[in-house]
């Protein structure tokens, strides 16, 4: 038998019929839905903030996502609803606040950005940042943990991706990059003692807008070390330059 289960389902909020037991939310059952995903009768634009930029989705669009995903997984394709119409039994996926979202009094987290780490041994988590920042790595060393954060800067017009670093513990924050423009997609050298990543800080060239089929013409790639010294660009072209990697270092036998 094949199911599709969690504790506890969020997506701007999420709610059981059966909120007070114990058992785990089931999904699907055997490629079948047992859950409904709703959305507001008149749903609202979500803001989304990834890789370079910001786009603005709906909620419907979130729901037809998350509706795609779990039929990956399962097999199972979960009906999408709205408010109104939602079934009175049954597991319920709240996409965004709707009228039931306030009947059942599930507010969002005044601070539901940021990054967690998970004990995968006890399942439990903590919090690390409270922040707009993703793109999480692990340093090879373990001691560090280099992200992207999405935050305003007084110098510019405009908010902006930039890079830092914090100690798995939490303190230690620092940002490692700072000029006008986005900074993102960073990875650590096998070693720890360097960091990739992209930057636009160059701007936009000049044959950008005849490059055909390219997103974001104006990236380019950048190494420092890992204390953020040392910045320097590693390419100077129209073309977009992003998620770079780094070829794992290859053991010598003994």
């Amino acid at each position: 038998m094949s199911t599709t289960t969690a504790a506890v389902v969020f997506l701007f909020g999420a709610l059981s019929m059966a909120f007070a037991e114990q058992d785990p939310l089931v999904l699907t059952r055997d490629g079948s839905p047992l859950a409904t995903i709703v959305v507001a009768d008149q749903p609202l634009p979500l803001l989304v903030v990834g890789g370079m930029g910001q786009r603005l989705l709906t909620q419907q669009y979130a729901a037809e996502e998350l509706q795609k995903y779990i039929t990956k997984i399962s097999g199972a394709r979960l009906p999408i609803v709205t408010a109104t119409a939602a079934p009175p039994h049954g597991a319920l996926i709240l996409v965004g606040r709707s009228a039931l979202s306030e009947q059942y009094q599930i507010q969002s987290p005044a601070k539901p950005e940021g990054l967690r780490i998970v004990d995968v041994l006890t399942g439990k988590s903590r919090v690390l940042t409270t922040e707009y920042d993703t793109l999480p790595v692990w340093s090879p060393k373990g001691d560090q943990i280099i992200f992207t954060r999405y935050a305003s800067d007084d110098r510019f017009n405009y908010d902006e991706f930039d890079i830092y670093t914090i100690r798995p513990d939490g303190s230690g924050i620092k940002r490692l990059t700072d000029s006008e423009g986005n900074d993102a997609h960073s990875a650590w050298s096998p070693d720890g003692n360097f960091i990739l990543w992209s930057s636009s800080r160059f701007g936009y060239k000049d044959e950008s807008p005849l490059v055909i089929n390219q997103p974001q013409p104006y990236a380019e790639l950048f190494i420092m070390d890992a204390d953020g010294g040392n910045q320097r660009p590693l390419t100077d072209n129209h073309y977009e330059e992003g998620t770079p990697a780094w070829r794992p270092a290859v053991l010598q036998p003994e």
